[in-house]
């Protein structure tokens, strides 16, 4: 199995042309994922079954139409965190094989400096690497499981920096109760605050940075796209790594506009309550008061 440190090589021939590499392809694209690869090493036609010159895929077709549709998307965010952080990326996906079977490759790559990516994908399908395919299958399901936990509930869940009120991630609900693309958060991070109702922003910024560490409960107003107020219940939960330190805090926000609402109607109908009993009593000294009157005026007649 090959180190995670090193790049597949191509080996050359006594012709001095380049011999197809099994194990891996060196490559370069675009940033957005739809163009074809550019020269694309001899070992994709191990993978794919298309040859090198047909740049993966036939002409017109992109390179993400060979990737399996369940794993496009990991592999859209994969890259484009990699993009934001200045970082390399590595994903793992199926890719269709020309004689229709699915291909499980690990993309490994980084921006080049003229924009474009640059990386090597390493054909995981062959016996050799069955115990990391293995890993990654399971890694795969855990994942699909998490996916389909964050993407059928009410609320947001969310994943954040222990330093900062950013966000790096808000699960599918963030679109309804926010009002807002999930994606815009993967380009603006900050952008989660900058919705919080401007009264409320230093309050929930101030309990974010002193105690997102610890964890922390919060209630607070944001602005919804519609003009509307909402209350939102956040709660936040600090992720440890082996050595102890807070590596990610994760949290779970809820939209209590309607709930704070029917508890204002429910302290409002307390209070009429109260208010009719302390009428009620009076009224009832009042006429004991009366009756008291009534009785000595019939004597005095």
């Amino acid at each position: 199995m090959p180190r995670s440190d090193q790049q597949p090589t191509v080996p050359p021939v006594s012709n001095g042309a380049p011999a197809p590499d099994p194990s891996g392809v060196v490559y370069r694209r675009g940033t957005d994922l739809d163009g074809r690869l550019h020269a694309p090493s001899p070992g994709i036609a191990a993978i794919t079954g298309h040859p090198p010159g047909a740049g993966v895929g036939e002409p017109g077709t992109s390179f993400t139409s060979l990737v399996h549709p369940d794993d496009r998307r990991r592999l859209r965010e994969g890259v484009a965190a990699a993009a934001r952080g200045g970082g390399p990326y590595e994903v793992a996906y199926r890719l269709r094989a020309k004689d229709g079977g699915d291909r499980w490759v690990l993309d490994r790559g980084r921006e080049a400096p003229d924009g474009s990516l640059e990386g090597v994908l390493l054909d995981l399908t062959s016996p050799l690497e069955e115990p990391l395919l293995s890993v990654l299958r399971r890694r795969r399901e855990g994942e699909e499981r998490f996916s389909q936990i964050a993407e059928h509930i009410d609320d947001v869940f969310w994943i954040g920096s222990p330093t900062g009120p950013e966000r790096t991630y808000v699960s599918p609900a963030y679109r309804v109760i926010w009002g807002r693309e999930p994606r815009r958060l993967r380009r603006d991070p900050s952008a989660w605050l900058a919705a919080v109702h401007p009264d409320d922003r230093d309050r929930v910024e101030d309990v974010v940075r002193r105690r997102a560490a610890r964890g922390y409960e919060i209630q607070y107003r944001i602005l919804h796209p519609d003009d509307t107020l909402r209350w939102i219940w956040d709660r936040a939960f600090p992720v440890l790594n082996p050595e102890g330190g807070v590596a990610r805090v994760v949290g779970v926000a809820e939209d209590v506009t309607q709930r704070r609402k029917l508890e204002a109607q429910l302290r409002a109908a307390h209070r009429m309550e109260a208010v009719g009993r302390l009428a009620g009593g009076i009224a009832h000294d009042f006429n004991n008061l009366l009756t008291v009157i009534r009785g000595q005026s019939d004597l005095l007649l």
